[in-house]
């Protein structure tokens, strides 16, 4: 395949670049030095150290849109799926992304990656689903190489300062134009400082510019919008997985948590404030802030949902009691997260308990949000 370096001061002059940046040596990644299907004998293999797709198969990422809480989740799907495109076809890999906002699910998308054999990541288009009260809302930035345009260059194989490609670049559809800032940034992780971090200046078709870290061994680490989202990765599977299964002090109290949600549905139940105090022996027990990895927002939500049980196993409020049972159970799976993997089967199951709340306070809305996400999140199962 041609290298995509290959451009001089010239271009940097006509697409905006600094003299002096140019010339201080960094070359610009173009487009139009365009990949065929001839190029891609390994697709799939994704190891780019600062995209390797292929081998962080799921994230967790958290932070805040406009004020409300913001959860971005990751996975890489078991499939892949064959793209046609320019004469040929590409086998890619198939990430879903799913984006909880304040609780409501507001999007499901399913992109399409490869790499090419000069270590080059493309973006093969994206399947969006936004949502609004559980509902199909539009799938507006929904795109696939081949019928709609060219694939998009997601990340250069040695990205430099100065640099500017497109992972989306379809006129009148999609349009994303990324220029490498700094390629020596430093982020906290879950081990320590992630130094070599790129930091990227995003312009997007509707001319917001938002910024973006790729973080070496993660992938895309931290996102900032103008308005008001701010979103980092917590954890990504296997990077931050723990050295040993989830111990039994941590299933006895995923058990109890769903025990009490039962429980404190029926407001004569006594038992409430025991299990209660229980789950607060065996988080004791688990250790948390011992382990070692210490996810500290996955830590705070269990010390949160905990606390107001015991609040509201005092208070006898029965509503309060179940809302904060099933938060707990919810907390409790992040953590069992750090230790197996997925644990989907046990997500489920208390998503069906929270429809269960919802459907019961007669939010249809928020029944039908949980529904879609629990489509989503058996559609990651194999």
């Amino acid at each position: 395949m041609r290298r995509l370096r290959m451009m001089a001061v010239t271009l940097a002059l006509v697409l905006g670049v600094a003299t002096s940046a140019a010339a201080a040596g960094p070359a610009l990644v173009i487009d139009d030095v365009a990949p065929t299907p001839d190029d891609f004998s390994r697709p799939t293999e994704i190891d780019n150290v600062l995209a390797p797709i292929s081998q962080v198969t799921h994230t967790v990422a958290l932070g805040e849109d406009g004020g409300d809480p913001l959860r971005v989740e990751t996975t890489i799907l078991a499939k892949t799926k064959s793209i046609r495109w320019r004469g040929g076809s590409t086998e890619v890999v198939v990430s879903q992304y799913v984006a909880i906002s304040g609780g409501e699910l507001v999007e499901v998308a399913y992109d399409w990656f490869a790499q090419d054999d000069d270590g080059n990541v493309w973006h093969f288009g994206e399947d969006v689903s936004n949502y609004k009260r559980g509902k199909v809302a539009n799938t507006d930035g929904s795109w696939i190489a081949g019928r709609d345009g060219p694939p998009g260059l997601l990340m250069p194989d040695d990205p430099q300062v100065g640099d500017v490609f497109h992972p989306e670049n379809i006129p009148g559809l999609v349009f994303e134009e990324n220029r490498v800032v700094s390629t020596t940034e430093t982020l906290e992780g879950s081990h320590g400082p992630i130094e070599g971090v790129l930091e990227i200046r995003a312009e997007l078709m509707e001319g917001s510019v938002e910024r973006k870290f790729w973080a070496p061994g993660y992938g895309e680490f931290r996102a900032l919008t103008p308005d008001g989202e701010d979103v980092s990765t917590a954890f990504a599977f296997p990077n931050d997985v723990q050295d040993d299964e989830s111990p039994e002090p941590l299933t006895v109290l995923r058990e109890r948590a769903a025990q009490v949600f039962e429980l404190a549905r029926d407001p004569d139940s006594q038992a409430v404030g025991e299990t209660t105090l229980a789950m607060f022996n065996d988080w004791r027990a688990y250790g948390p802030r011992d382990r070692t990895v210490v996810i500290d927002p996955f830590v705070r939500a269990v010390d949160h949902a905990l606390a107001a049980l015991a609040t509201a196993a005092a208070e006898r409020d029965t509503e309060a009691a179940t809302t904060a049972a099933l938060e707990l159970e919810l907390a409790i799976i992040d953590v069992m997260l750090t230790h197996d993997g997925l644990v989907d089967d046990l997500r489920i199951d208390a998503l069906r308990r929270q429809r269960t709340l919802e459907t019961d306070a007669d939010d249809r809305g928020a029944a039908a949000s949980t529904k879609a996400l629990m489509r989503a999140v058996e559609t990651r199962t194999p």
